[in-house]
């Protein structure tokens, strides 16, 4: 019966012990994973060129470590390296939209969001040509209007719709 007794307690006291720290860990769910990372942030469009006093929206996409994309434009913040080229809008319902000056030259564009930046080049060109389309328009009769379009070409050959910004 002596011999009984230490084995019998020494076996209660291990079924204690593994009640006590919870049980069978071998059932227990594996931990949630960490969440998505941002890893990148591309801006778009990639390295355009625009008319002086015009203006051009940018987009930032985020890529996640999931493979996940979303659209960060209104959640960046937004710079610009030469504001005397161009200026960007961090102004709820404008955030990314450029703005350039009436001088001409080139800027960086910055998206940032959680540490992460992407950037694009702008560049402001001056107006080189001006075409008015259409360039032969049908008669227009008395009380009626006709509408056209302006479309600049730029010093560096880039073309812009500029009816918007145009003197008619």
């Amino acid at each position: 019966v002596r011999q009984l007794l230490p084995a019998g307690l020494l076996l209660c006291l291990l079924m204690i012990m593994t009640a006590g720290c919870g049980g069978d860990h071998f059932n227990s769910p594996p931990p949630p994973p960490p969440p998505p990372q941002l890893v990148s942030i591309a801006v778009s469009p990639a390295s355009p060129s625009i008319a002086p006093g015009t203006t051009r929206q940018f987009t930032a996409t985020g890529t996640y470590s999931n493979g996940a994309i979303q659209n960060l434009t209104a959640s960046a913040t937004w710079t610009s390296s030469n504001t005397a080229i161009a200026d960007v809008s961090n102004i709820a319902g404008s955030k990314g939209l450029a703005t350039a000056s009436t001088a001409t030259g080139g800027t960086i564009i910055t998206a940032t969001f959680a540490g992460i930046e992407g950037t694009t080049a702008l560049t402001v060109s001056p107006v080189a040509s001006l075409a008015v389309t259409p360039a032969n328009p049908p008669s227009i009769a008395p009380g009626t209007s006709a509408l056209f379009a302006a479309t600049g070409i730029l010093a560096d050959n880039t073309m812009q719709t500029l009816t918007t910004w145009a003197t008619w």
